[in-house]
């Protein structure tokens, strides 16, 4: 399944990002970004979406953390 951008910009906040630094990394407006956050904005642009996108991969966000052993990751 794959995450909303409102569920990808969550998961970067969830990571200590705050809507600024999502803005600033991502280069979308931190308006556009604060209404995507809650939920002001259902249809975001195309582009808007692939720049979220990218500062969610590259965060490496949305993969399942396997602990090596003994509960350390």
């Amino acid at each position: 399944m794959t995450a909303t951008t409102y569920e990808k910009i969550k998961e970067l906040e969830s990571t200590g990002l705050s809507v600024s630094d999502i803005s600033r990394l991502s280069g979308v407006p931190q308006p556009t970004v604060w209404r995507i956050a809650n939920r002001k904005h259902a249809n975001p642009l195309e582009n808007t979406v692939q720049k979220i996108d990218r500062l969610y991969r590259q965060n490496n966000c949305g993969k399942a953390v396997i602990p090596l052993r003994d509960g350390f990751y």
